[in-house]
């Protein structure tokens, strides 16, 4: 389901700006920035008279790998959390309905709500103890090794969300340097070519005649 949501995406980016990216002959720099900040090479596109070659492709495609790889990791984030809260509610008798981060993180540390109270109790952390006053937030692990599983899907779950946060920064990093990259383009073809001519007068004088293209 994600993956088609990420290739819808992709589309709806390509399709709004193309038409607003069309070729001019003199560029704006700010709007190849925007462009290639919405969609890395997209600015590149419009600044290479509507083709995709160079840089433009390169950007482009790197954005898709990365949102690919963001995609992906969010949806085995996913199916990593649901099998450790379909865990917990088997192995451990715990009610995971609506239950918050610090829940599961608590579960996890503890093998029993009563070695949960205990410790409290043993701490003297007083305040803490109503954190297990319902049921709905009673656990008691099978074994073991079933807590020792909810711990490994856990983890796995982190790495997985890490891995779509690094992927996150990473499409950041490629716009920023793909509005950059348009920027200069844009500023480079915009720049106005001067030519110089010397031009043999009268009396072994010279003239000099600058011209600059329209």
């Amino acid at each position: 389901m994600l993956h088609y949501a990420g290739t819808a995406l992709v589309a709806a980016l390509l399709l709004i700006p193309c038409r607003w990216a069309a070729a001019q002959a003199s560029p704006k720099p700010g709007r190849a920035a925007l462009l290639s900040f919405l969609v890395p090479g997209l600015g590149q596109r419009y600044v290479n008279d509507s083709r995709w070659q160079g840089s433009a492709s390169l950007y482009l495609i790197s954005e898709s790998l990365y949102l690919a790889g963001m995609i992906t990791s969010q949806w085995h984030h996913g199916q990593t959390e649901e099998s450790y809260r379909t865990w917990a509610a088997s192995r451990a008798g715990a009610r995971v309905d609506g239950k918050d981060r610090t829940f599961f993180v608590t579960i996890g540390q503890h093998y029993s709500s009563d070695d949960f109270r205990d410790e409290q109790l043993r701490s003297r952390r007083w305040d803490q103890l109503n954190y297990i006053a319902s049921p709905d937030y009673h656990w008691s692990w099978q074994s073991a090794a079933d807590l020792q599983a909810y711990r490994d899907l856990r983890s796995e779950a982190d790495r997985w969300s890490q891995r779509r946060s690094l992927f996150v920064a990473i499409m950041v990093g490629n716009r920023v340097l793909s509005a950059v990259q348009a920027l200069r383009a844009a500023r480079r073809k915009q720049a106005p070519r001067v030519s110089l001519d010397i031009l043999p007068g009268r009396s072994g004088s010279a003239t000099v005649r600058l011209t600059t293209p329209l």
